[in-house]
């Protein structure tokens, strides 16, 4: 290594050799006790500094070589200690004698944590070299292997410029700090990749059908990291994993009813799940209950008809299906007709009920739980319903899309911050 007191290098070797040579007393090997200026003096450690990446309660060898078999005083001092001390826990100066078979001295370091950086300073005489591990070139607190490995060091810690093809908004809500520095799951520590978009999703989630809506949050192209449990997260942007959970809300054990908004019980209202429109982070809930009874609950026979109406908004005519339910005012509207809602539409086919049950959406209660699913973890990645009649598992109105999967529109509004 090129040293930084290369120029007075031959004079400091003469003066070595004229103490160790010409001193019968105080200078000899048997009285080290003489300052002693060293001819070569460096430092290495156990670990290779330009591929270390901190790890909490790691120890580090580090070893002072004069170059030459003699016992001296080597002080050895942390002249940067973010996250690192000595390994007795202290950072103030250490002076240890090297073995004079040897010439060389040895101190431990500690890592504290998943991160930081240390710098560690040897000095005997007037020679001195000081060392830094992990690697940090531009001192922004990042190693810079794991800065070069995952696209450079150009940028600054705050960025958070991720990009998904056919995603609009940038980033994942991690910084390039937060992304280092990392986050730990059942004592297991992991460090985040800031070229993706990555979303935490709980795998202890109660939904039957899960895995259909991770599925489709990875179809987004969303990078997803399956955890047991919330992640404790070292940086500053703390997130709860995703979870896709099966409640019982707002379903009755008897022909499948719901609740109406008019406090009737009877068959004008289904929901099947609800989440928030979120940033990534939040609890996606199918009431599971209420899938079950409509495919097999439910009694209410009914008869459909179409009305005529005219839209003010658009200015046109439009037919409208409607049913009528036992010959009965269910709604308590004054009318005995209602709009057809989502649990005739959904009934099984063939049931009897009557004769459009099953015929619209032709679907089963499995998939029914498994659009419900996708449909409401798509809320919590910030996606809103869609306009009724478009394709997609978003669509708002008689329950989950006709079809499985989001569109491109869904996926432009993807937010995760």
């Amino acid at each position: 290594m090129t040293h930084p007191h290369s120029a007075g290098r031959v004079l400091h070797w003469l003066l070595g050799i004229t103490i160790l040579l010409g001193l019968a007393g105080p200078g000899s090997m048997a009285n080290p006790g003489v300052a002693y200026l060293n001819p070569a003096l460096s430092l290495a450690f156990d670990q290779n500094p330009g591929t270390y990446l901190p790890r909490e309660n790691d120890i580090i060898l580090v070893t002072a070589d004069t170059g030459i078999a003699v016992a001296v005083d080597v002080t050895f001092e942390l002249t940067q200690h973010d996250q690192f001390t000595f390994a007795d826990g202290t950072t103030s100066a250490h002076t240890i004698r090297t073995n004079p078979l040897t010439g060389k001295a040895s101190i431990e370091i500690k890592s504290i944590s998943y991160f930081g950086v240390a710098k560690v300073k040897a000095t005997v005489g007037l020679d001195w070299d000081e060392q830094q591990i992990p690697r940090d070139s531009d001192n922004d607190g990042i190693a810079d292997f794991w800065e070069i490995t995952n696209g450079g060091t150009d940028k600054a810690n705050s960025a958070d410029d991720e990009e998904v093809a056919g995603i609009d908004q940038k980033g994942d809500g991690f910084t390039k700090e937060d992304e280092y520095r990392g986050y730990t799951v059942g004592g297991t520590h992991y460090r985040m990749d800031p070229t993706k978009k990555e979303l935490f999703f709980n795998t202890s989630s109660t939904a039957t059908e899960k895995d259909f809506a991770k599925q489709g949050l990875t179809s987004l192209g969303l990078t997803v990291i399956e955890v047991p449990e919330d992640p404790t997260f070292l940086g500053s942007t703390v997130r709860t994993a995703l979870q896709v959970a099966k409640d019982t809300y707002r379903s009755l054990n008897t022909d499948g009813d719901m609740v109406a908004p008019n406090g009737t019980v009877h068959d004008v209202e289904v929901i099947f799940g609800v989440a928030p429109l979120d940033k990534g982070q939040g609890t996606a809930t199918v009431y599971e209950e209420a899938i079950y009874n409509l495919w097999n609950k439910n009694g209410v026979d009914e008869t459909v008809t179409k009305v005529f109406k005219w839209n003010q908004t658009t200015q046109a005519g439009e037919e409208e299906l409607v049913a009528v339910f036992n010959n009965t005012d269910l709604d308590g509207d004054g009318a005995l007709t209602s709009r057809i809602n989502v649990f005739d539409l959904m009934a099984p086919a063939g049931s009897g009920n009557d004769a459009i049950d099953g015929k619209i959406h032709g679907t089963t209660e499995t998939e029914l739980r498994k659009r419900t699913s996708r449909h409401e973890a798509g809320h919590v990645v910030g996606i809103p319903h869609t306009p009724f009649g478009t394709s997609s598992v978003m669509r708002q109105g008689i329950g989950p899309g006709k079809t499985d999967d989001f569109d491109a529109q869904d996926k432009r509004q993807v937010k995760l911050k």
